[in-house]
């Protein structure tokens, strides 16, 4: 691994299926590289905009810091949907051994 490689992470986000759909992913894996120090749930969320302009308000509420309500983010097992989007990614994420997994909440009666 290089100097460069070691400054970066490589991400694994899971989307869910109508988010696939409505950016055209053929995959349900798609992997951001972001820098590797302190690397964030919002830097990710910040790149998948960047990738793909559909998402922009999508997944964030603006100018709250959290994502939208229907939406719960999981970094490897953990659920870091409220600890906010500035909170640091856990290393097992960072290092590409966990996914960040964001999973449409599920509601009715």
């Amino acid at each position: 691994m290089s100097g460069s490689d070691r400054a970066v992470a490589r991400v694994h986000v899971v989307l869910p299926a109508y988010l696939q759909r409505l950016v055209g992913l053929p995959a349900t894996t798609c992997t951001v590289t972001v820098p590797r120090g302190n690397a964030t749930v919002g830097e990710v969320l910040e790149v998948l905009e960047g990738r793909y302009p559909t998402l922009r308000g999508v997944l964030r509420l603006p100018g709250a810091g959290r994502v939208k309500p229907h939406l719960r983010v999981f970094a490897g097992t953990r659920d870091v949907t409220l600890d906010g989007l500035q909170e640091a990614l856990p290393e097992e994420v960072t290092s590409g051994r966990a996914e960040l997994r964001i999973v449409a909440s599920l509601s009715g009666g």
